[in-house]
């Protein structure tokens, strides 16, 4: 276990202790951790929705090293694929990809218009293979969606 100091260097509450919200997707790339706060807030309101990066300082304890706020609800899962971040959120079944250089959405997709076998799916878990496929869990239905991916 790894103990995470929620605030990020100013002192602002990111990633508060909630029983239905909080961090909920996890992704690894270049040797860098970031997690996804699962919120209804925009930043800078408290406990916003955020990818934040993650620094460890010891064996059991990490600190916020960098925020990128968004605009979108209830990021559940994400992933890197060719060194982008893809993220799904939960709420209307988007997928999007995200910069972290500029700390913007490049694109988003209703997957719900493109694969109707979504529609009223709770997506919660997005990965990619080697193949270009991607993969969707959903939490709702108990399935997981396999597609291939043409961005």
């Amino acid at each position: 276990m790894i103990k995470l100091n929620r605030t990020d260097s100013s002192g602002n509450l990111i990633l508060a202790k909630d029983p239905e919200n909080g961090i909920e997707g996890i992704a690894i790339n270049n040797g860098e951790i970031y997690v996804s706060n699962q919120s209804f807030e925009h930043w800078p309101a408290e406990d916003p929705s955020a990818i934040v990066k993650i620094e460890q300082y010891s064996s059991d304890s990490a600190k916020i090293s960098e925020v990128y706020p968004l605009d979108v609800d209830n990021i559940s899962g994400m992933t890197f694929f060719k060194n982008r971040l893809y993220m799904v959120s939960d709420t209307g079944n988007q997928l999007i990809t995200y910069d972290l250089q500029q700390k913007e959405i490049l694109k988003g997709w209703d997957l719900s218009k493109t694969y109707k076998a979504l529609k009223g799916a709770g997506l919660e878990g997005v990965a990619f293979d080697p193949d270009g496929n991607i993969y969707l869990a959903d939490d709702r239905g108990g399935k997981i969606y396999k597609y291939k991916f043409n961005n």
